[in-house]
């Protein structure tokens, strides 16, 4: 089994002075891409990079300065422990052991509009982008169009079952070139509220980097015992669930 998830808007600016034990940096798969659309972003003026990304002018600034040293700033550092936010607090890569870190080095993917794809050791330095961005390096439709099919044939390159844990932006650069052989497995977290289930978001990211944590301190490779995951109230709903769609309910106290 496979995972892939969504990456954070926050990253780590100041690189440790020495890495975790069992961990290390790994070259990313996709080598050309990124420098493409980096040299692409390089060009923009921070006005240009505010009005694209409708971030503000602190932000636009900052991520004007992560383009024009992307090639020679600050040392990469692996992706899961680059990535900050509430899926990423909850994953605490920085305590997972050499085993664990192994376990997911072969099975999990951060889909990164830059990088495409990356493994949790994977080297990255500091960006701003988000794959439903409506521009593309060469004058294409998008992002989504820029990838193309290339992400999703590299995820199902293992030909195995792909535990979908991504947000519907970043799961929207798979979906569209999934064949017949390809098993997507999606996870929804929901809770019982005003007598219905919903998906909160805050809670969903928290159980998401969760369940990336039960699967590494489990060594889990088999979705069927995905079932068996337990936090914070949350249990595996049979009657909401196919083979396709795996859901856990919290409900209300």
């Amino acid at each position: 089994m496979q995972i892939m998830i969504s990456p954070a808007k926050n990253m780590c600016r100041q690189p440790p002075t020495a890495l975790p034990p069992g961990w290390q940096c790994t070259v990313p798969h996709f080598s050309r891409q990124p420098l493409q659309l980096a040299r692409a972003l390089k060009k923009l003026d921070p006005w240009q990079l505010e009005q694209l990304m409708h971030i503000n002018p602190q932000l636009a600034l900052r991520a004007y300065d992560d383009f024009q040293h992307f090639s020679d700033g600050c040392p990469p550092v692996p992706a899961l422990l680059c990535y900050q936010g509430l899926q990423y607090k909850n994953i605490d890569p920085a305590t997972l052991d050499t085993a664990e870190i192994h376990f997911l080095q072969q099975r999990l993917y951060i889909v990164s509009a830059l990088y495409g794809l990356l493994r949790p050791c994977d080297g990255v330095r500091p960006y701003r982008l988000e794959m439903g961005l409506r521009w593309h390096p060469t004058g294409g439709k998008d992002l989504y169009a820029y990838w193309g099919g290339a992400l999703c044939r590299q995820l199902f390159s293992h030909r195995q079952p792909v535990l979908d844990l991504a947000s519907k932006e970043y799961s929207r650069a798979i979906v569209p070139y999934l064949a017949a052989r390809h098993q997507l497995i999606s996870c929804d977290f929901l809770v019982s509220r005003s007598g219905g289930l919903k998906t909160v978001a805050t809670i969903a990211k928290q159980a998401r980097g969760q369940m990336v944590r039960f699967i590494a301190q489990n060594q889990i490779d088999d979705p069927l015992a995905l079932k068996a995951f337990s936090w914070q109230g949350f249990a595996f709903a049979p009657a909401l669930s196919t083979l396709d769609r795996l859901v856990f309910v919290r409900q209300a106290p």
